[in-house]
């Protein structure tokens, strides 16, 4: 009999030392990872991140089930990114680099994508700083299309320009405007003409190392914003 008590206390502890570790593990490794990203992040307005796992003593070894992460106003190479937002399914982090506060290190991972949200005035930002004379310009991000506008003199005479494009995915961790119509006050240019354009006007947004090892996939232009899709390869 005080054998059978003695296992059913010893049932009863574990039992809540795992109803324990549930309730309060995941929010302990969420702070850690929060931390640990505002560290690389310096820049970041919001750092927010949610994890699950069952049971979530997995969690001290690195184990996770689904995470969510959202940064707000970071800088991706010299690109100003409004949002990134990651998410990820069965994801093996190292737990002791972490739990040391050396970052957060993603060993292998079942599926991780992100996107990334710039804004047009991101956009038009990074766009100005690498181009000689493009403040005269300015990109406007409309459904599945992205426009270049602007003026330049010549003579005397002002000349209006309107380039018409698309962004495309130039590489794992770059982005680039195509041009696909040239106007000029409204007339329109023959080929070589926008193939001068775009060899001279080359917008190219290259993110850098890109976090997590995510590669850019797919994008879409939306109505003052522009999404970059993006994920690491599973089990990578």
């Amino acid at each position: 009999m005080i054998l059978v008590r003695r296992i059913a206390a010893a049932l009863a502890a574990a039992i809540g030392i795992l109803i324990i570790a549930q309730l309060t593990l995941p929010r302990a490794l969420e702070a850690r990872i929060e931390r640990a990203l505002s560290r690389s992040f310096e820049e970041a307005s919001l750092v927010r991140a949610e994890i699950r796992s069952v049971p979530a003593v997995e969690l001290l070894w690195g184990r996770i089930d689904r995470a969510e992460l959202e940064l707000r106003r970071v800088v991706l190479g010299e690109i100003a990114v409004d949002a990134v937002r990651v998410d990820g399914e069965e994801l093996w982090v190292d737990a002791p680099k972490l739990f040391r506060g050396e970052g957060v290190d993603v060993k292998a991972a079942k599926a991780l994508r992100a996107t990334l949200v710039l804004t047009e005035e991101d956009v038009n930002q990074y766009f100005w700083s690498r181009i000689q004379g493009a403040k005269r310009f300015r990109v406007s991000l409309e459904r599945g299309q992205a426009r270049v506008a602007g003026s330049f003199s010549l003579f005397g005479r002002e000349f209006d320009v309107r380039v018409n494009g698309k962004f495309r995915v130039a590489g794992p961790a770059s982005v680039a405007f195509v041009p696909e119509q040239v106007s000029v006050d409204d007339a329109a240019v023959p080929q070589f003409l926008i193939d001068l354009v775009a060899s001279e006007w080359q917008l190219l947004l290259h993110f850098g190392e890109a976090p997590f090892s995510i590669a850019i996939e797919d994008l879409l232009i939306e109505d003052g914003r522009l999404l970059v899709y993006g994920a690491r390869p599973a089990g990578g």
